[in-house]
């Protein structure tokens, strides 16, 4: 399997890459609340959004990685739809993989900001190695 900068990937990749040019806006992708808006070592700036129950039930709480500039705070609430992010002029973090891009993953147990560098809780979700596909909750 290839990354997004087109190099084999030592590990699964969980979640979707989508590749856009500067300031492209990053939409979210059903109603929700920000739990958490971040500057991340590796990730650079980070959006986890708590979606609520999805049509089948599941929990949804979308990791919007490498994102720009924030276009909402921690707590705000969101509308399917609405501008969150925009994705960076600059590629400057590790995790980018010298590409501009979002990186989409879809888990179901979030990590408080408490609990993170802990065992099973590097980022942002507990269940991060067993993510949702996120091409089933695509937005139609």
């Amino acid at each position: 399997m290839n990354g997004v900068n087109t190099r084999p990937r030592d590990t699964t990749h969980q979640g979707i890459d989508i590749i856009g040019p500067e300031k492209q806006e990053v939409i979210a992708i059903a109603d929700g609340k920000v739990l958490e808006a971040t500057i991340e070592d590796c990730w650079g700036s980070t959006l986890i959004i708590d979606h609520g129950k999805s049509i089948d039930g599941k929990k949804l709480i979308t990791i919007y990685g490498h994102v720009g500039k924030f276009l909402v705070k921690e707590n705000e609430t969101v509308k399917r739809g609405d501008s969150v992010a925009k994705l960076p002029k600059k590629v400057e973090f590790r995790c980018m993989a010298r590409v501009r891009h979002l990186h989409l993953q879809i888990g179901q147990r979030y990590c408080k900001k408490e609990e993170k560098d802990n065992w099973g809780c590097k980022y942002f979700i507990k269940d991060y190695y067993r993510s949702l596909n996120p091409h089933k909750y695509w937005a139609n």
